[in-house]
C-alpha cells in the first residue's frame, strides 16, 4: 500500500501512516488518479502474508513504465517509540534499514528473523511499545521503496498472540490461512448491451466503467477480536485505485467493504479528446493482497 512523496519528511509519514491504517476498509488516500509523472503505484508481495525469515518477493510496479529505473528497497527496522501511536516511524525514510535484492522492478529478501518484535506484539525494548493490530488482526513490516522519491509499502506478517488464551491461539493457528493475492481482475465498460471488456473509447465520452474479481480472490478468514472470547469468521474488503495517463475518474478509490457483498466495484471515467491512452488498475484486499492491471484503450477520434 503505497504513500506518495510529498512535500516533506512529516507528511510523507502521515500518509504512510493514513495508508497503512487503512489497510481494514476500502479507501486509500490516493489524491489524484492522474499519472502526471513517473510514480510508484503499488507494490505486490508474494506471499502477501509471511513469517520471520521466510523469503518474499516484492514487486515493485511503476507508471509509466517506461520511466521504470531500478529502486532501492529496504526492510525499515526502526518502531515508533512509546506514545506514538503510528505503525510507521519518521526513521523508516532515511535509514539504512536491511537491504533486498533487486534485480529491475523485482526485490527478493528474508523477512526479518525481529519483524514480530519491531512491528507486531512483542517489543523489544522499554522503550519499544506493542503493535496494534489492524481492524483484520493483522501486524505489518513496513519496507521503503526510493525512486521517485520515498515510498513506503507494508508486508503484513505472522505473529503469535502473547497475550491471548492458549486455546484460542491454538485454534488461532489451526484455523488462519495465510492471505494469498488476489488474481488479476476484469477490467470493463458499459454499454447498452451490458458490461464488456474495455478497450476502446469515444473521444471525450463519458461512461461507466468496474472492475471484477473472481470470488475466490475476496477470502475469508478466521479473527480473533481483541479480548474475545470466540474467533470469528469473517470475508476481505477490497478496494480498488484507478489511475490513467489522460481523461478524468470520478474517484481515485472505490470498494466493498466486509458487510457488502459483492465481487465489483464501478466507477466513472471522461474520456481524453485523443490517445494514447493507459489505465492502471490497483486491487488490494484488507489482509495486505493485491494485484496490478495495466490497459492500452483505443480512443476512437472520429465523428
Amino acid at each position: 500500500m503505497t504513500a506518495r512523496l510529498l512535500d516533506d519528511a512529516s507528511r510523507r509519514v502521515a500518509w504512510a501512516v493514513a495508508v497503512l491504517a487503512a489497510a481494514c476498509a476500502p479507501e486509500l488516500p490516493d489524491d489524484t488518479t492522474l499519472i502526471a509523472a513517473p510514480r510508484v503505484i503499488g507494490a505486490v508481495a508474494e506471499p502477501p502474508e509471511a513469517h520471520p525469515d521466510e523469503d518474499v518477493q516484492v514487486r515493485v510496479y511503476v507508471a509509466p513504465p517506461a520511466a521504470a529505473r531500478t529502486p532501492e528497497v529496504v526492510f525499515c527496522t526502526t518502531p515508533p517509540r512509546v506514545g506514538d501511536p503510528r505503525p510507521v516511524s519518521d526513521a523508516c525514510l532515511t535509514e539504512k534499514g536491511v537491504p533486498l535484492d533487486v534485480d529491475g522492478l523485482t526485490a527478493t529478501g528474508i523477512v526479518p528473523s525481529n519483524a514480530c518484535a519491531l512491528f507486531g506484539p512483542d517489543p523489544v525494548t522499554p522503550d519499544d511499545r506493542p503493535r496494534d493490530p489492524d481492524a483484520t488482526g493483522g501486524f505489518y513490516q513496513p519496507l521503503r521503496i526510493s525512486l521517485f522519491g520515498e515510498d513506503i509499502e507494508s508486508l503484513r506478517i505472522l505473529c503469535a498472540l502473547p497475550d491471548a488464551p492458549a486455546d484460542l491461539a491454538r485454534q488461532l493457528a489451526d484455523r488462519y490461512a495465510p492471505n494469498l493475492n488476489p488474481a488479476e481482475p476484469a477490467l470493463e465498460r458499459s454499454t447498452p448491451e451490458g458490461w464488456e471488456d474495455l478497450a476502446t473509447v469515444k473521444a471525450r465520452e463519458s461512461l461507466a466503467v468496474r472492475v471484477r474479481w473472481d470470488a475466490a480472490s475476496r477470502e475469508r478468514y478466521v479473527y480473533l477480536p481483541p479480548n474475545g472470547t470466540e474467533l470469528e469468521d469473517r470475508v476481505e474488503a477490497m478496494s480498488v485505485s484507478w489511475f490513467s495517463n489522460a481523461g478524468s475518474f470520478d474517484e481515485a478509490v472505490t470498494g466493498r467493504a466486509e458487510d457488502d457483498p459483492g465481487n465489483d466495484t464501478t466507477n466513472s471515467f471522461v474520456a481524453p479528446g485523443s490517445g494514447p491512452l493507459t489505465l492502471w488498475i490497483v486491487l488490494r484486499d484488507s489482509r495486505g493482497g493485491s494485484a496490478v492491471l495495466m490497459r492500452s484503450v483505443r480512443v476512437d477520434a472520429s465523428r
